[in-house]
């Protein structure tokens, strides 16, 4: 096998690949991305040029293969960007772990994963479309539905017999028709939604970073104009695009769940409930949440 360029990154302290791989292993029927013999295949796109990268480890190093063509030193310090963003590699997590309490009933669930990073969506329009999709359905029914969306209209890119995957663009959403929509199993209304986020990164394009450099709540405010997304997707997307550590999901029922696991609680609390037992998580909130979601999906296997 030709590999075309290769590089390393420096792992930071509380790093841990397996726990990152478990992860990205959540579903079979995820396009954007592989899992295969401990390494991470996934298309990316950096300006104009359409790579697929094998993220693998290396003794204190993350390895980075670029397995299609060759890249400049210019690349090279983007892709490094983009993969220190993907991994979340310069938040301290020693804070993060300092923060807990032994009396606080997720201690041990946490320091169980030590070292997994709060994996980011790069893209917002990504991260918008896939939160959307999510809403109201199971994970696994909503893997099935971005799965059709990504096969149908997304660019892909053929290596060593098997087809990877870039995220359908949002200029590709507005053409597509409700029958397309439709047959891909997206309801009317989550159609509609996904043109009008369509819509909105058009007319933004540089909402990311401008939405980054925002307070919490103005930043939530702006994402909630777009028609379809409400707190929970906005909290959502806070936490896994636009790198805010306190981002809250109240009302994400997986989180919900795991709350009543850990805490003994009767029943499911309430997202008033909720926000009032994890005040002390001021600060951590998308970091424990991330954390309480990996835990939850390795229960249920």
């Amino acid at each position: 096998m030709v590999i075309f360029t290769k590089m390393k990154i420096t792992k930071p302290k509380h790093f841990n690949f397996q726990y990152c791989l478990e992860y990205f292993s959540r579903s079979p029927k995820e396009k954007c991305h592989s899992v295969i013999e401990n390494s991470i295949l996934k298309a990316i796109q950096i300006d104009d040029s359409n790579l697929l990268i094998r993220v693998s480890e290396d003794k204190n190093a993350i390895k980075v293969d670029v397995l299609n063509k060759t890249i400049g030193s210019k690349d090279k310090t983007k892709l490094k960007s983009l993969l220190t963003e993907w991994f979340d590699l310069e938040t301290d997590l020693s804070s993060f772990y300092k923060s807990i309490s032994k009396q606080d009933p997720s201690y041990s669930v946490i320091l169980a994963n030590k070292g997994l990073r709060l994996i980011k969506e790069l893209d917002l329009f990504e991260a918008l479309t896939w939160a959307i999709i999510g809403q109201q359905i199971n994970l696994n029914f909503a893997y099935t539905v971005k799965s059709n969306f990504v096969e149908n209209y997304g660019t892909k890119l053929l290596w060593e017999g098997k087809n990877y995957y870039y995220y359908p663009r949002p200029k590709q959403v507005l053409s597509i028709s409700d029958e397309s929509f439709k047959s891909m199993l997206f309801s009317k209304q989550k159609a509609k939604y996904l043109r009008e986020v369509a819509k909105y990164c058009l007319e933004n394009s540089e909402a990311k970073s401008r939405l980054i450099k925002m307070d919490i709540e103005k930043a939530q405010e702006e994402l909630m104009t777009i028609k379809g997304v409400g707190t929970w997707t906005a909290n959502y997307v806070l936490m896994r695009c636009l790198h805010f550590t306190n981002s809250l999901p109240a009302k994400d029922v997986a989180l919900q769940n795991v709350i009543r696991l850990i805490y003994k609680l009767d029943k499911k609390p309430k997202a008033e409930e909720l926000i009032l037992k994890t005040k002390h998580w001021n600060g951590w909130e998308s970091y424990r949440t991330f954390y309480l979601w990996h835990y939850l999906s390795k229960l249920k296997k």
